[in-house]
């Protein structure tokens, strides 16, 4: 064994070749950057959920709706409404919701059974 010691080589390539030279270097590197970004919008996220109070974002002029109503009222409140969601209330009592995604298809199903009355009769 020799008693020299060996000095390195000095590199003669830039950081900005090597990154060209070495797809896992650019690949961790982008990787990196995304990770950051994504804990970025998560922090930001984060700081919004935890100071946005219910009060600021419920809605409290909305339409509801009566156990006695028909599926042409809701329809109708559905048409003339951004809502998705009507109480059923009783008095001043919740006894339900009705949701516009169910209430359009019952419509269809109700218009189809009728279609069907129709033809048979």
């Amino acid at each position: 064994m020799s008693d020299r010691l060996i000095s390195p080589s000095p590199c003669k390539t830039s950081p900005t070749e090597a990154i060209d030279r070495d797809p896992i270097l650019s690949a961790a590197g982008f990787f990196i950057f995304i990770g950051a970004q994504v804990e970025d919008q998560g922090i930001f996220f984060q700081s919004v959920v935890d100071t946005v109070q219910m009060r600021e974002v419920m809605l409290t002029d909305f339409a509801t709706l009566s156990p006695s109503d028909t599926l042409a009222d809701a329809l109708i409140r559905c048409v003339h409404s951004l809502q998705e969601d009507f109480p059923v209330v009783r008095g001043s009592q919740l006894v339900g919701i009705v949701n516009r995604q169910r209430a359009v298809p019952e419509y269809g199903q109700a218009m189809r059974h009728l279609a069907g009355q129709q033809t048979r009769g």
